[in-house]
């Protein structure tokens, strides 16, 4: 057996049973390395600081190379509990609210994990050479027990990272995954969620030189309000993301991307801000959303988006934007690599307005933005205010029902035409463009508002989805010559070689003369274009909802690794 060359070994073991690579690692040397390589027993590991002396000991050269993906959990500890994992609250004065001293001691903490993690693998690659390995890094769920005070269950202050400057470089880390640590229902759990500061995924980006793949699926925040029972208000009191914080989030991470060095080789990005999706559907859209871009014409965060995208292949983003993602507010924009486009947006926009109003023009439900002031901010201390959302909770409990007010069904002329023209020009500046969709979900329950309760809206509803189903999604998609898949682009026909088409899943809306010209200047302007619009009997625009969410240009692997499929 070790006269076989070390390949014909490789391509042996790949053919074996789990149980019959147990018996083969102890054949010889040459089988060993070829069994422990193709059982993917040394393919992934759940990284912890008291296992550090394990993986160091198991991980040897050989082994390191084997390795695909590595999972990193963050902690901030419990309120409750002993020894070294204990975090002491303030005084009474801050039973409800953390102090600028807790929220400086959670910053430590998160910052001195994510240290440890890049000093261990950068020891690691010294000791072993360059790798080829996904991160994973899980953002913190917090034990607070029962007896926390609801305040604190709903955290808007982001965890920050302390000096990234200080963070050596990883050029093993070709995947790059930000998620969410689980999903987490503070209400009916003892836990809460901790939000990150967005910033952080520049700062992590900046230090991986050979990165090809981001990954982010977290749920960012919009300032939008939970669709929790009006009456009483304390579940939306609790459940409140301060606008301030928000804010700057967004605005901390524009600015970190203008000094940052970003890898050349990052090719394809999954973005996805408005995770998990249902949270931040179920809203009551008659509330006021605040005005996040203060008196600038344009968002910086969507802006910074482009230009972190710019030169992607694939690109699929999933946030509340305004056309400045596509389109800069001054000047053009090029985007001479991108070949997939996929883009789920959220129905309100950064300056605070709407793309979506109710299928009649109603002044009565009129929601003027609000301005980002100090009194945006969680207060740092306890207030009388939040004395009295205690003892109303004590009164009322944390039940907690469901308002009927998501009535926006019917594009906002003024808001959306700026938005779909940026989108249009942009798609006709990218010269290997194959697919591309915009799109935004879409839901009827509007029961509760006075205007809507008896309101015959099926008429509407069919012409957006084919069907009178109350929810349903608003989008527009584009297929090039010749692309074709197993998961088709919603709204499109497969073979059909040679051709360019446009699907118009947008109701009875369409778009004025000068709009469509430019939607049919997107692709090679040589082929023949074919569009579809709602009520065409040679394209199926039911279930458009379901269609657009289940379309993805990633799917996971048995690994856990994502690919594209463009």
């Amino acid at each position: 057996m070790d006269s076989l060359p070390q390949e014909v070994v490789d391509q042996l073991c790949g053919f074996l049973t789990p149980d019959d690579l147990r018996n083969t690692v102890t054949i010889s040397r040459k089988f060993q390395h070829s069994s422990e390589n193709a059982s993917g027993v040394w393919n992934a590991i759940w990284l912890k600081e008291q296992d550090i002396g394990m993986f160091m000991a198991c991980y040897t050269e050989r082994r390191w190379r084997y390795l695909r993906r590595v999972q990193f959990q963050t902690v901030i500890p419990p309120y409750e509990g002993d020894g070294r994992c204990r975090l002491k609250l303030e005084p009474e004065s801050n039973y409800c609210r953390e102090s600028e001293r807790e929220l400086h001691e959670k910053d430590v903490l998160f910052t001195n994990q994510i240290m440890w993690l890049f000093e261990t693998l950068h020891t690691m690659e010294a000791k072993c050479g360059r790798g080829n390995i996904g991160l994973w890094i899980y953002t913190p769920v917090r034990n607070t027990g029962w007896r926390t005070c609801p305040h604190r269950k709903f955290p808007s202050w982001r965890l920050r990272l302390f000096n990234p400057e200080r963070l050596p470089r990883l050029p093993s880390i070709s995947t790059l995954n930000i998620e969410e640590g689980k999903t987490v229902h503070p209400l009916e759990q003892p836990e809460s969620l901790l939000k990150i500061d967005l910033r952080i995924l520049v700062d992590l980006i900046a230090k991986l030189p050979t990165l090809e793949f981001l990954d982010c699926n977290i749920n960012a925040g919009g300032g939008w309000t939970t669709d929790y029972e009006r009456e009483p208000q304390v579940i939306r009191h609790y459940t409140k993301d301060w606008a301030g914080p928000l804010r700057d989030s967004r605005n901390g991470f524009s600015n970190a991307l203008e000094g940052a060095s970003l890898p050349t080789s990052l090719r394809k990005a999954n973005l996805n801000f408005m995770w998990p999706v249902w949270e931040v559907e179920n809203i009551d859209q008659t509330m006021a959303l605040p005005n996040l871009i203060g008196a600038g014409s344009f968002d910086p965060f969507s802006s910074s988006l482009r230009l972190l995208c710019q030169s992607m292949t694939t690109l699929q983003i999933t946030a509340m934007i305004d056309g400045t993602l596509f389109w800069p507010a001054d000047g053009a924009a090029s985007w001479p690599n991108l070949e997939h486009l996929h883009v789920h947006f959220h129905m309100a926009t950064p300056s605070g307005g709407w793309y979506f109003k109710g299928p009649e023009d109603d002044e009565t439900i009129v929601t003027e933005a609000t301005e980002v002031t100090a009194s945006s901010y969680p207060p740092l201390m306890d207030t009388h205010d939040d004395e009295f959302w205690d003892d109303e909770a004590s009164k009322y409990g944390l039940i907690f029902d469901s308002t009927c007010k998501r009535f926006r069904v019917k594009p906002d002329e003024e808001t959306m035409r700026p938005f779909l023209e940026s989108f249009a020009k942009a798609a006709a500046q990218m010269p290997v463009l194959k697919t591309a969709c915009l799109w935004c979900p879409l839901q009827w329950d509007a029961d509760d508002i006075d205007r809507y309760e008896d309101y015959d809206i099926e008429v509407e509803l069919e012409a957006v989805s084919g069907s009178a189903a109350t929810s349903t999604a608003w989008g527009v998609s584009y297929l090039g010559t010749g692309e074709e898949g197993a998961n088709p682009l919603p709204g499109t026909l497969v073979g059909l070689p040679g051709v360019r088409q446009l699907s118009w899943a947008t109701g009875s809306w369409r778009p004025d003369h000068e709009l469509h010209d430019l939607f049919k200047m997107i692709g090679n302007r040589d082929s023949p274009l074919i569009e579809y619009w709602p009520g065409d009997d040679n394209c199926d625009y039911s279930n458009m909802r379901g269609k657009f969410g289940r379309y993805s240009l990633f799917e996971p692997t048995a690994t856990g690794l994502t690919i594209t499929k463009g």
